[in-house]
C-alpha cells in the first residue's frame, strides 16, 4: 500500500465515521433537522454508488457504510417525526 492509498483509506473511514455524531444527536434530541428531500437524494445516490462499486470492494465498503448511515438517519427522522403526531 502506497501513501496515497493510505490517505484515501483514512479519508474513507472518516467519511463513514462522520455520520455517527449526527446519528447520536438525533437519538438524543429525538428530532432531526434533515428535510425529506435531502434524505431521499442521499438514499438514492448512496444506493446507486454502492451498487456501482460492487466490483471494487474498498469503494463498495465505503459507499455501503455511508449508505447504511444515511438509511439509519432516514429511519430515525421518520420515526421521531411520526411519533410526535
Amino acid at each position: 500500500m502506497n501513501y496515497i492509498d493510505f490517505i484515501v483509506s483514512i479519508a474513507s473511514i472518516s467519511l463513514v465515521l462522520a455520520w455517527i455524531p449526527q446519528i447520536y444527536k438525533i437519538i438524543k434530541e429525538k428530532k432531526s433537522g434533515f428535510s425529506y428531500g435531502t434524505l431521499f437524494l442521499y438514499c438514492v445516490s448512496g444506493t446507486i454508488l454502492t451498487l456501482y462499486n460492487l466490483y471494487n470492494i474498498p469503494n463498495f465498503i465505503l459507499n455501503g457504510g455511508i449508505t447504511l448511515n444515511i438509511y439509519i438517519i432516514t429511519f430515525l427522522t421518520l420515526f421521531y417525526n411520526y411519533r410526535k403526531k
